[in-house]
């Protein structure tokens, strides 16, 4: 789309609709065959900081409505994969890659489940199985916390060592070792002096042991005051 172009949305939150008019490349080209595109949105759901702790401990509302959030993401997410997987048997896709997408559908939907039931924990597998069915299903996502530069680093660099494992048969220790260098010298850190001025995470010791031993920064990539 062009610098011109603009949308005009419409609809509600529950189901946004945005018309984008075509840029001047795209005009004079037959469009008598073009339909329209579903998308499938869904949103997951987990705190991983102190602030997550404390609402597991206290209970209430919030834990609610964050269940909610996660059981609605997954019934949607779930309808989509049956389509999905339908559509991919009759064309004779690799069985292995159905069975795989069948295993973490299966994985997501016990730990959705899960949420309210025994004693309450952060359950970041919710986060990383989401990010694994929406690449098995070839869909795309994004990741953010409330600022997108401290957590969102710690989920983005431990992504990119899942899946480097997954891909090219890693070891555990060997891709703990590869999170740690992208922390302490990969790109995240330049998009912190970008926010902050300073290539620093804003997390404390304190707030460290808080978190998920997966989602630790580097003790020498921490102490920013801003968030």
């Amino acid at each position: 789309l062009s610098q011109q172009s603009h949308g005009l949305a419409s609809g509600s939150q529950q189901s946004p609709a945005t018309r984008l008019h075509p840029a001047t490349a795209l005009r004079g080209l037959d469009l008598s065959m073009a339909v329209f595109v579903d998308v499938t949105a869904v949103m997951f759901t987990q705190g991983i900081n102190e602030t997550q702790t404390l609402a597991n401990r206290r209970g209430g509302k919030e834990l609610a409505m964050q269940d909610a959030v996660n059981e609605d993401a997954f019934e949607a997410v779930d309808r989509y994969a049956q389509r999905f997987l339908s559509f991919a048997a009759r064309t004779q896709r690799h069985h292995a890659t159905l069975d795989a997408i069948r295993q973490v559908l299966h994985a997501l939907r016990s730990h959705v489940r899960a949420q309210g039931t025994g004693r309450r924990r952060k359950r970041v597998e919710i986060l990383q199985l989401a990010g694994d069915l929406t690449r098995a299903l070839g869909g795309g996502r994004a990741t953010s916390c409330k600022s997108a530069k401290d957590r969102t680093s710690m989920s983005v660099t431990l992504e990119q060592g899942r899946v480097l494992r997954a891909q090219y048969g890693l070891t555990a220790r060997a891709m703990a070792d590869l999170v740690t260098l992208m922390r302490e010298w990969g790109v995240r850190r330049e998009n912190a002096r970008k926010n902050i001025g300073k290539p620093k995470f804003a997390f404390n010791r304190v707030q460290l042991r808080l978190i998920p031993r997966q989602y630790r920064a580097p003790l020498s990539t921490i102490g920013a005051l801003a968030t």
